[in-house]
């Protein structure tokens, strides 16, 4: 049996078979943690909260970890940052171990596991060899065969199947922004970005002066609006971090485009691009309501600029999951 594993900055999420009929099934939590002071839990029952003890220490786990650090005002911790594993977190690889297990179990027959991986910057790929080897590490301490797969290229095998696996796929994560350009399940150009969700989290609690876990509760309110809801905000704090939300996100998507032009030119001329692709947006950090509009306001703006014509830009199915069907249905192909 194959299995599917997303490894991103704010979620893991598996995918895996369910019945005879192939269908599938999800299951995610969120890759954070924090250390707490074992003697100040209050009322607190460990055994109804996700934790784990590490050289003795107590760790909140996932949900358990977000909604401690909302009601007290405290920072999330992350195993990684910027989409790779954090280099200022001493016990970043323990606790990733710990929440990989607690979602995809042990292997008892060897099954494999093929997990999302992200792309280096443009034109190098040092960043993220460590990285790579520790996740491959993980998942065989856990008994499973590791294969990994770019973020991006995954995206395109679960969504562009009726366009014979060709298409860009640009992942809108937490920690980065991942991009492929694929030809027929094949990646021709793979880079990333070091600027998404927490990026914009991170610049709009410096500029409001408002902690970052709390800008990223109003930044998942349903009544955040990219461009639109700020104008209608009474409270003046409130006003302040949406507009500045909007202005963010509106930077991050010229980013992405103006960096996807550069990168075209530096293919080789025997390179040869379809003449027509479809984009595919994914992500968490793409979720945001209005944000496939201002995608298509701005890319059209660029595209007298690309050497190959959109053919469509939509959303994937499912964008939380997006990357771990495509890394299941990877799997599937190579059986």
């Amino acid at each position: 049996m194959t299995i599917g594993l997303d490894i991103g900055t704010m979620n893991l999420v598996k995918a895996s078979l369910i019945n005879e009929k192939n269908e599938i099934c999800f299951k995610s939590i969120r890759n954070v943690f924090i250390k707490v002071n074992s003697d100040r839990l209050g009322q607190l029952k460990l055994n109804q909260i996700s934790h784990t003890f590490i050289d003795d220490e107590l760790f909140f786990l996932s949900e358990s970890a977000y909604d401690y650090c909302n009601v007290f005002a405290l920072t999330l911790n992350r195993p990684m940052c910027n989409g790779l594993i954090s280099s200022s977190e001493l016990d970043a690889t323990d606790v990733l171990l710990v929440l990989i297990q607690n979602l995809i179990g042990k292997s008892k027959n060897n099954e494999t596991c093929i997990y999302s991986c992200p792309a280096g910057k443009l034109n190098s790929n040092d960043d993220i060899i460590y990285h790579n080897a520790v996740l491959s590490r993980i998942i065989t301490t856990l008994g499973f065969k590791a294969e990994p797969i770019n973020e991006s290229l995954a995206i395109v095998y679960s969504e562009c199947q009726d366009t014979e696996l060709s298409g860009i796929a640009i992942s809108y994560g937490a920690g980065m922004t991942n991009i492929a350009i694929v030809f027929r399940g094949i990646s021709v150009l793979e880079f990333s970005l070091p600027i998404a969700g927490d990026w914009i989290d991170f610049q709009v609690s410096q500029s409001s002066n408002t902690i970052q876990s709390r800008i990223t509760s109003i930044k998942e309110n349903k009544k955040f609006i990219i461009d639109q809801s700020f104008k209608k905000q009474k409270n003046k704090k409130i006003r302040k971090i949406h507009e500045a939300l909007s202005h963010f996100y509106t930077y991050l998507i010229n980013q992405t485009i103006t960096s996807i032009c550069k990168s075209l030119d530096t293919l080789s001329d025997d390179i040869h691009i379809p003449e027509s692709l479809p984009i595919i947006i994914s992500g968490g950090t793409s979720k945001a309501k209005n944000f496939m509009k201002v995608i298509h306001k701005i890319f059209s703006e660029y595209q007298d600029d690309l050497v190959f014509d959109i053919s469509y830009i939509n959303r994937a199915k499912d964008p939380l999951n997006a990357v771990a069907n495509g890394c299941l249905l990877k799997g599937m192909l190579n059986q």
